[in-house]
């Protein structure tokens, strides 16, 4: 009976913790002021390079960082995204191309919601003298990034 109880103890204990930790993430996704990646140039990647499978829910632009909010299969293990970009001209039409490249490390299975944020702070020059538009593969709006002239 005692083993039971010890047993018992350190699984209500373990479950407190998994909660807890989760709970922690959660904040964490709705707290916009965390830590922004940096953009990697496309000259930079790795040619075929593999994605593993994400969807894009939303991206918008706050704060001088790309938001990019996805949803994926996990939640037990370490997922990165890398966020390539190139300049492309298309019919007289300039833009950022950005090419996101998700690494999924996670053996679980369940649906997770998870937010990467990307730092503009290279752009921002630029910005302030013409407006510049993004457009991510896998995602059908364009972004735009416009800051004023001091």
């Amino acid at each position: 009976m005692f083993l039971f109880f010890i047993f018992l103890s350190g699984f209500l204990f373990h479950s407190c913790i998994s909660q807890k930790n989760t709970a922690i993430k959660e904040a964490d996704l709705k707290n916009e002021k965390a830590f922004c990646y940096s953009l990697t140039p496309v000259t930079d990647m790795v040619i075929g390079e593999k994605s593993d499978s994400f969807i894009i829910k939303d991206v918008y632009i706050n704060e001088n960082c790309i938001n990019i909010e996805v949803l994926y299969s996990g939640g037990c293990g370490d997922v990165e995204m890398l966020l390539f970009y190139n300049e492309v001209i298309i019919e007289q039409e300039k833009f950022i191309r950005l090419i996101p490249v998700f690494s999924d490390h996670d053996p679980c299975r369940s649906e997770v919601k998870g937010l990467f944020r990307y730092d503009l702070k290279e752009f921002e020059h630029r910005a302030r003298a013409e407006k510049i538009v993004f457009q991510m593969d896998g995602y059908d709006k364009k972004l735009v990034f416009a800051l004023p002239l001091h």
